[in-house]
Formats: C-alpha cells, sequence, structure tokens
C-alpha cells in the first residue's frame, strides 16, 4: 500500500470508529500514516481494505495494526484454501470425464463440475460466512 491509500484507509477507520480517533492530533496522524503504512507496503489495497471490511463488520473496537495483518494473513490462506480446492474439484472432474469416456459415454455429466464444486467448496464458503451455510449448501439442500 502507498502512503496515500494508508492514509484513506485511517480515515475509513477514522469514520468507523470516531472516540479512537477523536483525540489524535494532526502530528500523530501524520506519524501514524508513516507506521501504518511502511506495516502495510507488502499488501494491496484491495486486500487491506477487505479485511478491514471484515474487521469494521465484526469488532466494536478500533483494530490495531497486528490485528488489521492478521485479518489480511487469514483472507489470504482462505483464498489459497479456495484455489486448492477448485484445483481439486477440477482435477476430480477431469478424472470422472475420463472415466465416461472410457466406457463409452461420449458426452461426460454436464452436472459433475457443479456436484463436484459444492461439495468441496461448501465448507470454505461456510468458513467465508462466517459459520453461515453457503449458497452451495443451500442450493443442494433445495435441490433434495
Amino acid at each position: 500500500m502507498t502512503t496515500a491509500e494508508t492514509a484513506k484507509l485511517l480515515a475509513r477507520m477514522a469514520a468507523s470508529y470516531p472516540a479512537t480517533f477523536s483525540k489524535i492530533d494532526e502530528h500523530k496522524t501524520m506519524v501514524m500514516i508513516e507506521a501504518w503504512s511502511g506495516a502495510l507496503a507488502e499488501y494491496s489495497a484491495e486486500e487491506t481494505n477487505a479485511a478491514l471490511d471484515r474487521l469494521i463488520k465484526s469488532s466494536r473496537f478500533c483494530p490495531a495494526l497486528a490485528e488489521l495483518i492478521d485479518a489480511i494473513q487469514q483472507t489470504r490462506h482462505d483464498n489459497w484454501l479456495i484455489d486448492i480446492s477448485m484445483a481439486a474439484a477440477k482435477r476430480t472432474y477431469e478424472w470422472v470425464a475420463e472415466q465416461e469416456r472410457k466406457r463409452g459415454i461420449s458426452n461426460p455429466s454436464a452436472e459433475v463440475p457443479e456436484i463436484v464444486v459444492r461439495q468441496i467448496m461448501a465448507p470454505f464458503e461456510q468458513l467465508q460466512n462466517g459459520g453461515k451455510p453457503s449458497t452451495y449448501q443451500n442450493h443442494t439442500e433445495g435441490a433434495q
């Protein structure tokens, strides 16, 4: 993140947690922007703002810099798990399609990827939804 992006991030935090920022003068604000900018330099503005959005929705108190970085790292980890799951779903579909071709089925089932994706992705979507049932689970339940 750039210094300008960090300043915007801190302005969002000030708007979301006015009591925390009410006693911070201009000098402290500039020092804070510099410190946070350095610590957040390796992260994109998009992922940092997404992590802040999650924290604002879940925290009554202004997050510390370490909490924001933890939220960014957790989001990265969750995205990594989703990427791996999608790759596994794709490989599973390709294997099933190959098995169907070997049995002489010329047009592999179009429903296999949806089924595979639903089963693999449901736990990860539930994790991202804060424990709420995912759209895949709801879709599956509605289809029964």
